[in-house]
């Protein structure tokens, strides 16, 4: 049973206790009897006209609390009582500082670290670890390293290390997040985009292709990213040049200023191959 239907069985006991307390109710019940109250639970329940039930001081549900049931009744309510303040957030907190820049009263900007509250966050400690393999260029099989894991449970228990194979779908999300964000960009760009490609083959005799875009942004920042790194079924200008036709249609670019290639003599043909698709 879960705790929703604890809570909808304490509303119906409740309710029904207190239909029971004004039937019983008399004259004679005027004066409750009188109990010694040791237990810590009490203090989060308030007494009622029947000395046979408390009831709590967060959802005003009415528990049984007869001495011969103890206070664990109580006890098991306050656990599930969704009202009550420790129930409310379970997640560990700590005092963490921020960064921030002020201006005095004297016009000077000084930099004060700010003390905030910290919060553990399962997907965050996910996120980072899928971006270093990435950038440390680590194997996806390094989270189930047993060094590895006994560093983090070291550093926070409360971290569950993902398996190789979600290590490896989080790598990809963090891809596709990364690449949709890069397109935004790419769409809200004024500036032009500059090119850069180039291909060669690996010790397999596979050929790769790789394309690379630079851009000085809004604030003239010059920014390098590699939009494609891709087979090539060879080395002819004309299928380099579709492989980057199609590059950058499937990222919307339109904006090109320049292609640069290196001198080989099938890069002319490739060239010459974008400028006629491309108008550039």
């Amino acid at each position: 049973m879960d705790e929703s239907e604890d809570d909808f069985h304490d509303e119906e006991k409740s309710q029904t206790l207190k239909k029971k307390i004004k039937e019983k109710k008399s004259p004679t019940d005027a004066t409750p009897r009188k109990r010694k109250k040791k237990s810590k639970w009490w203090t989060h329940y308030s007494d009622t006209e029947d000395y046979a039930f408390a009831s709590c001081k967060y959802c005003k549900t009415l528990i049984g609390c007869e001495t011969k049931n103890g206070t664990t009744p109580l006890a098991n309510h306050i656990k599930r009582c969704k009202k009550y303040p420790s129930n409310l957030d379970k997640r560990q907190k700590l005092i963490d500082f921020k960064t921030e820049t002020l201006v005095n009263e004297d016009r000077v900007v000084e930099t004060v670290n700010v003390p905030k509250l910290w919060e553990f966050d399962q997907d965050f400690c996910r996120k980072k670890l899928a971006r270093m393999l990435i950038v440390d260029e680590l194997p996806f099989m390094f989270v189930e390293r047993e060094g590895f894991q006994e560093f983090c449970k070291a550093l926070n228990p409360l971290f569950k290390l993902p398996s190789r194979s979600t290590a490896t779908r989080d790598c990809y999300a963090l891809f596709i997040e990364q690449r949709n964000e890069l397109k935004i960009s790419f769409r809200n760009l004024q500036s032009r985009i500059f090119l850069t490609t180039g291909t060669w083959t690996s010790g397999q005799n596979l050929s790769y292709m790789c394309l690379t875009a630079h851009f000085i942004d809004d604030d003239w920042n010059l920014h390098k990213r590699i939009i494609n790194f891709c087979p090539i079924a060879g080395h002819s200008g004309q299928l380099i040049g579709r492989a980057v036709e199609k590059c950058l249609n499937e990222w919307g670019l339109k904006n090109i200023m320049t292609v640069t290639v290196d001198n080989a003599s099938s890069n002319d043909l490739a060239i010459d191959y974008l400028r006629r698709r491309l108008n550039i």
